[in-house]
């Protein structure tokens, strides 16, 4: 992120996201796969990326906070990361190695639920909750429903797996099922 605009992305969170969504005591903790691309950060600067870490405007973010209001929540009542907190080179949607994204989980994600200790964590979509499985020796969900259908007790939370909250939400879990999949992880909370 120091390569971009002078750095003024940096923070001092392992992802920028959790500027935003910093509640250490939070019940809700939510994984995102990953920050953002390197041709959107090339572009102009966007002071309110900097600011709050994240981009309101993004489907992925205006999806997820529509959710998250939902169960009565904000960003700022939840915990949150993302997989891999690194620039991935090319577009948002670009794809992340299995590799490194196994080795995020493992060396960021999965320390910092232990040290929230949330009743749940909500991993956004297959890839992520198929990376936590291989960190965990788990077997891998062959599909989205799966995943979302086979929760992992892992210490004193759970994780879940969802959609995730992006441009294609839509197609890949329908934007009804993913409200009844959110009320089903606020439930847990209560």
């Amino acid at each position: 992120m120091g390569a971009f605009h002078g750095g003024r992305y940096e923070s001092d969170f392992v992802s920028p996201w959790t500027i935003s969504a910093c509640n250490v005591d939070a019940d809700l903790f939510v994984v995102l796969q990953d920050w953002c691309g390197s041709d959107y950060l090339s572009g102009p600067f966007n002071p309110l990326l900097a600011k709050l870490g994240h981009d309101p405007q993004l489907p992925t973010n205006r999806n997820l906070q529509a959710l998250l209001y939902g169960i009565g929540l904000d960003f700022s009542d939840v915990f949150g990361t993302n997989a891999f907190p690194f620039v991935k080179s090319g577009a948002m949607d670009a794809d992340i190695e299995n590799k490194a994204l196994r080795e995020c989980v493992e060396r960021f994600v999965l320390p910092q639920v232990d040290i929230v200790q949330p009743k749940v964590t909500v991993l956004m979509g297959k890839t992520v909750y198929n990376a936590v499985c291989e960190v965990l020796g788990r077997k891998a969900a062959p599909s989205l429903d799966a995943a979302i259908a086979t929760p992992i007790a892992f210490g004193s939370t759970l994780l879940v797996a969802s959609v995730h909250t992006g441009n294609k939400i839509h197609i890949h879990r329908g934007w009804d099922r993913a409200v009844d999949d959110w009320k089903w992880i606020g439930a847990r909370l209560a």
